[in-house]
């Protein structure tokens, strides 16, 4: 499974697109995800997004994505000045239910 989920990371950081508030609709603190080419994970785990801010990670949200490619949550409350000082998005996979939420 290794090999595939290194595949599949890569594909995600090519696919992925990020905004934050450039929609005249979108809240100021919000992260809005627009990703595709995601697999379903199954029940045993979850994607999770995180912003690097000051060199160091903060969690966005988890969400799945459905067999067709959906994901479950696409948009993400966070803190304006924590989504002013974001310099990364990354995106890792994580079991469910986590043992160790760091």
């Amino acid at each position: 499974m290794t090999n595939n989920v290194l595949k599949l990371m890569a594909v995600a950081f090519a696919l992925i697109m990020v905004s934050c508030g450039d929609d005249d609709n979108a809240k100021d603190n919000q992260l809005n995800l627009n990703i595709s080419g995601l697999e379903d994970l199954g029940s045993g785990y979850v994607y999770e997004g995180w912003i690097k801010v000051d060199g160091s990670p903060q969690t966005t949200g988890v969400f799945t994505v459905d067999g067709s490619g959906t994901l479950s949550n696409t948009a993400f409350d966070l803190a304006e000045d924590d989504l002013d000082a974001a310099t990364a998005f990354i995106l890792t996979i994580e079991p469910s239910p986590d043992p160790d939420p760091a």
